[in-house]
Formats: structure tokens, C-alpha cells, sequence
């Protein structure tokens, strides 16, 4: 049986329902989360993670995807050893192979196939990539991301190659990049790519790591921004604010409009910047 006081806290809690009504937009259902990130009912990187859930349901994987430029791949005819030095230099577990042309996908290639190469005992004239390759997942531009993850989950895959309305490979995309919408960056010790920390979007604005060297920012954009005080771009950003920014927070720098994609609470993950 109910106690007073419980009693009396349910129907406090139905008086107060119906007066606010329950959320019925997915904004009035931000925004509830964010007033409980407010009163510290749940922490900074949980209402993160949940925003990032948010954004990745309308997105579509031309949007997060490495472009083909960017791509690492290896040629179906190369040898084991070269292909070990590509591997190790780049650090990549998974690998597009491509046959005579660069649009000719015909398998995928895991790092971890290639360790039997790497012993000795192992006769290199042995080599046959075509036994080591598995199938490559072709999706279209227009795929939903979390259509993708769910995909993923279901049938085991880390790796899908993205081509536009006529065929053509436009990039690929990574499990591990539709995670990081939604956790974060997650860095690793080959986390360092400079190609990869910038990525020119259609609408010709840019979505760029908030590590990569503002050196290297100024150099890809043209820009002449400040590096005497801050070695990277979400340093001089935050800096900028004057506090640490949220996620969705903007700033004008510059003629530079610049949103704050993600951040976790202790540092900026991700930025998009518009050349205004």
C-alpha cells in the first residue's frame, strides 16, 4: 500500500503533467534534456551522447563519409611486402582494394589477414590478396546514418563504400565514424591523419577536427588565422568563446561562421566552419 507521502508525490507529479503536457516535438524533448543537464540531473557527456543520437537521425552518410580523395586503398596486384608498408604506415585495420581502375572496388582487406605474411617462415610467392579479401558493402549516398549503424550491428561490417546517383565511388565511411558523432572523437595512437582531420562538405562549408593544427587550417582554407597563442583550432576556437562551448554553440570569426559539432564537457570534438 502507497504511503501518504507517495501518494501525494503522484499526484503532484499528474497535476504537474498536465499542466506542461509531455514533450511532443523532438526539440521539446531536447529541451527537457537539457534542463536536466542544467540541474545536473544527468552529466554533461550523457546529454552529449544524446544529442548526438539526435543528429545522426537525419543525417545521410555523404555527410560524415571520408572522400574518395582521402582514401586509402590498395591494388589488387601489389605485393605483400608493399602492401604491409601501407598498412603499417597508415594504420588503418581495413582497406578498399581496388582492380584495374580506381572505381573497380572488388573486395575489402583486414590488416590482421596480412600477419601471416609478415613471419618469415611464410613463402611471400604464396601471397594471393584474392583469398584474403572480403566483400565490400556498396551503399548510396542518400543512406541514412543510423539506417547504416543498424545495418552494421545486424550483419558485422566496419567498413561501407559510398557512391553517388551514377555509380561512382564518392568515399567510404566507418562504424567507427558514425560512433563518433555521437560519443566523440575517439582517438587512438594512429589518430593523426592531417587528410582526414578536414573534410570539405558539398555545400562548400567544412567539418574539421578541433585537433588539427591551425597551421594546417590556415593552409586547407586559406586563412590567416592566429597560431602564436594555440597550437589547434579548437584551442583558438574555445578561446575565442571565452569558455568552453557546447555542442550547437556558434561563433562569427573572421567573416568565419563556426559551429561547435561536438563537445564532451571537457573539450571540443568536432567543428564545422563556414567561409561566409
Amino acid at each position: 500500500m502507497a504511503t501518504d507521502n507517495e501518494s501525494k508525490k503522484s499526484w503532484l507529479e499528474r497535476i504537474a503533467t498536465a499542466l506542461t503536457g509531455e514533450p511532443k516535438t523532438q526539440d521539446d524533448l531536447l529541451e527537457v534534456i537539457k534542463n536536466a543537464e542544467d540541474r545536473d540531473i544527468i552529466e554533461t557527456k550523457t546529454l552529449t551522447m544524446i544529442e548526438g543520437v539526435f543528429e545522426i537521425v537525419d543525417m545521410h552518410v555523404d555527410e560524415i563519409m571520408i572522400p574518395k580523395s582521402n582514401m586509402v586503398v590498395i591494388e589488387h596486384d601489389m605485393e605483400a611486402e608493399k602492401i604491409c608498408e601501407l598498412v603499417i604506415k597508415s594504420g588503418h585495420s581495413r582497406f578498399p582494394v581496388v582492380g584495374k581502375n580506381s572505381e573497380d572496388i572488388i573486395g575489402i582487406l583486414l590488416a590482421k589477414d596480412l600477419l601471416p605474411f609478415t613471419f618469415k617462415h611464410k613463402d611471400p610467392k604464396e601471397f594471393d590478396i584474392n583469398k584474403l579479401l572480403r566483400k565490400a558493402v556498396i551503399i548510396p549516398e542518400s543512406k541514412r546514418v543510423i539506417v547504416l549503424l543498424n545495418e552494421f550491428r545486424q550483419n558485422r561490417n566496419h567498413m561501407a563504400i559510398i557512391v553517388d546517383e551514377y555509380g561512382n565511388i564518392s568515399g567510404l565511411v566507418t562504424i567507427e565514424d558514425i560512433l563518433e558523432q555521437i560519443v566523440g572523437n575517439i582517438v587512438d595512437e594512429y589518430d593523426i591523419d592531417e587528410k582526414r582531420m578536414i573534410i570539405k562538405n558539398k555545400d562548400g562549408s567544412f567539418k574539421i577536427r578541433a585537433q588539427a593544427p591551425i597551421q594546417h587550417v590556415n593552409q586547407v582554407l586559406s586563412l590567416e588565422l592566429d597560431d602564436s597563442e594555440f597550437d589547434t583550432i579548437g584551442g583558438f576556437v574555445a578561446n575565442s568563446f571565452g569558455y568552453l562551448p557546447k555542442s550547437n554553440e556558434n561563433i562569427t570569426i573572421n567573416n568565419l561562421k563556426i559551429s561547435v559539432l561536438s563537445s564532451d564537457g571537457r573539450k571540443i570534438n568536432m567543428l564545422k566552419i563556414v567561409k561566409e
